[in-house]
């Protein structure tokens, strides 16, 4: 289980990131500065932990890296706008609870004002973190959970993957994001193809911040939105893969469950560290 210990190193690695980058990126980039430094946090966090504790991991194969259908970039793609929709409907309750209680949501990044801001900003916010995350998450640690049982696997791949954004009032929509990536690997669709997925619900969701701003956007919005969860809804059961798609590109050890892992994680003191810096870094954003 050594990727636990690669989600406790992250946010320490970002964080000494956060403090240093600044000083040696000239402010003459401006704009840029500031996705440059996200960019560059998110790179080396998942990066250099994991070439360090999987040095002989082949991180990628040639299936995960395939579109089994060309055409199944636009079901993907359209999947994720459905997630983007869904998941904003499970952090209401969450928002409305931590506002009641005083607490301020959490700010969103600034509205790109050129076509070189809004691609900077696509490229760290909505891409950067959809490659990185879907190959550790998806790939990484689905693939070691799987070893005890498929469900074991989509589960708890989209329990760690909501606590690695550590965050109170986006914890829903994140593990419910989880859950469905990890289906769709169980159903035919390689790492590539949730990178797809993943990148339809950031691009959705900055463009939501960004139609936010006007106030036509918003009265139509909240005129229809509950008739666009419906539909989403609908849609995503449409068009979700069906489950005898099950991928054959997996090890034979995909399908075999083992022990308990849920057994097994609760006997690991470093699931007990992740948890409580999930807790301090949560409640550190609310204050």
């Amino acid at each position: 289980m050594r990727y636990l210990l690669i989600l406790i190193l992250i946010p320490g690695i970002q964080f000494v990131l956060g403090k240093l980058l600044p000083s040696f990126i000239p402010d003459s980039f401006s704009y840029w500065k500031m996705y440059l430094v996200v960019l560059l946090q998110q790179f080396f966090s998942f990066c250099v932990p994991v070439l360090f504790i999987y040095p002989k991991e082949k991180y990628l194969s040639k299936k995960d890296c395939t579109f089994y259908k060309k055409t199944d970039i636009f079901r993907l793609a359209a999947i994720g706008i459905c997630l983007q929709i869904l998941g904003t409907v499970l952090n209401m309750p969450i928002g409305m609870l931590l506002q009641h209680f005083g607490h301020q949501l959490p700010h969103t990044f600034p509205i790109p004002k050129t076509a070189l801001e809004f691609l900077a900003q696509t490229l760290a916010v909505c891409l950067a973190p959809a490659i990185m995350e879907e190959i550790f998450f998806r790939r990484i640690v689905f693939n070691e959970i799987s070893v005890f049982s498929k469900k074991a696997a989509v589960f708890f791949s989209a329990l760690l993957f909501s606590m690695a954004h550590f965050s109170f009032f986006n914890i829903a929509a994140t593990f419910f994001i989880g859950l469905i990536l990890g289906l769709l690997r169980c159903r035919k669709v390689s790492v590539l193809e949730c990178i797809v997925t993943h990148f339809t619900v950031n691009f959705s969701a900055s463009l939501l911040n960004m139609g936010f701003k006007n106030p036509v956007f918003s009265e139509l919005f909240q005129r229809y939105y509950p008739l666009s969860v419906f539909l989403a809804l609908v849609l995503l059961f449409v068009i979700f893969p069906k489950k005898e798609e099950l991928a054959d590109c997996a090890d034979k050890s995909f399908v075999v469950p083992r022990k308990n892992y849920f057994i097994h994680l609760l006997k690991n003191p470093l699931f007990y560290i992740y948890c409580i810096l999930f807790c301090v870094l949560g409640v550190y954003q609310l204050c």
